[in-house]
């Protein structure tokens, strides 16, 4: 997402941006956020608020050392500002997020929510309200997350920008039908993060021998016929646009994304996309038109795969409304510029 920022407001001569990324963690924050056995499986140890706090004492640090050198702030996401709501209150400040902790706390990946999962979000929020509330204007990536600020931290809509960070979009996509199986891409750093075992298991059980099954991932994934996985292939690189443009339908059953930039880039790409309904991927898949929305099930996956692998016209059709809806509302150039115009209003107010 820097990346896209950065690309979309070069040249730009009316602004001077400086763009910071918290660094990688040492041994004492990976000491502060190390989960505690037993109370992490009742969700009852911290560990994601002490994650937070963690990266927040840096950005703290940071910004008592540089507060003379900038005029205004972006701060992504209010994570990162859990300890700087002085900070915050005393400049111009646009905090942009695309999950509130109230609604993220039951879609991380690696902690099943419990019964005490509400008690470790009113923690949370001891800290989140007072970032939030101390900022001038709140970027919302998406209508989700614009919900739960007004909803259950009652921020005001005024002060609510929504903004769907989108990326940089190629030139025309000359699409390829490869020799052999249709081809299903997904990507995702983590399988457990964006759903690619859900994919597996329907790869297994129901697909083998229909496509060729593409991942996209850093994770070792045990051999499979029929299943070809790229470990090395990162932002930027050019053997993913490659992969895209020969893929017949882009598979993405995360459950806990709330934005999803590879579903961007897919689309981008021409590519229909089956995904998940959760959180804001309603907002960039639009069910019927531009792909498919089934829950996260093996069974329902594959099925609404070989539904689409089988039929052409349609796979076409929604692959070009696809990069209509991407031209339309996510190209970088368009929602840096409002995020830039968000940045302008939060001088003006403050001032």
């Amino acid at each position: 997402m820097h990346m896209h920022i950065a690309n979309a407001v070069q040249g730009d001569r009316d602004i001077e941006t400086t763009f910071v990324d918290v660094p990688p963690p040492g041994i004492l924050r990976k000491i502060l956020a190390v989960q505690i056995p037993g109370l992490a499986r009742r969700d009852l140890d911290l560990q994601p608020l002490r994650y937070q706090l963690a990266q927040s004492a840096w950005v703290r640090y940071l910004l008592s050392r540089r507060a003379h050198e900038f005029d205004v702030l972006h701060l992504y996401t209010q994570s990162i500002a859990l300890l700087s709501a002085r900070s915050v209150r005393n400049h111009p400040t646009v905090i942009s997020t695309d999950a509130t902790g109230t609604s993220g706390a039951y879609l991380l990946p690696y902690r099943y929510p419990t019964a005490h999962t509400a008690s470790r979000v009113r923690a949370l929020r001891h800290f989140e309200d007072r970032a939030l509330h101390a900022a001038t204007i709140i970027a919302a990536q998406s209508e989700w997350a614009a919900t739960s600020l007004r909803d259950d931290y009652g921020i005001p809509d005024e002060k609510i920008r929504i903004i769907p960070f989108g990326i940089a979009i190629p030139g025309p996509v000359k699409r390829v039908d490869p020799p052999g199986l249709p081809e299903v891409t997904f990507t995702g750093t983590s399988l457990a993060r964006k759903g690619g075992h859900i994919l597996l298991d329907a790869f297994d059980r129901h697909l083998r021998g229909r496509v060729a099954l593409n991942l996209i991932t850093r994770d070792r994934v045990d051999p499979r016929h029929g299943v070809n996985v790229y470990r090395d292939i990162f932002p930027g690189d050019p053997r993913l646009a490659e992969i895209l443009a020969r893929t017949a339908v882009f598979a993405f059953p995360s459950t806990m994304d709330t934005f999803g930039y590879a579903v961007l880039e897919a689309m981008a790409a021409g590519a229909p996309v089956i995904a998940s309904p959760t959180a804001a991927i309603p907002e960039i898949v639009v069910d019927g038109e531009t792909g498919l929305l089934v829950p996260p099930d093996a069974s329902k996956l594959a099925e609404a795969i070989l539904g689409l692998v089988d039929d052409e016209p349609n796979r076409i059709r929604m692959g070009d409304a696809g990069r209509r809806r991407v031209e339309e509302r996510f190209d970088a150039r368009l929602t840096t510029r409002a995020l830039l115009s968000a940045i302008d209003d939060a001088v003006t107010l403050f001032a």
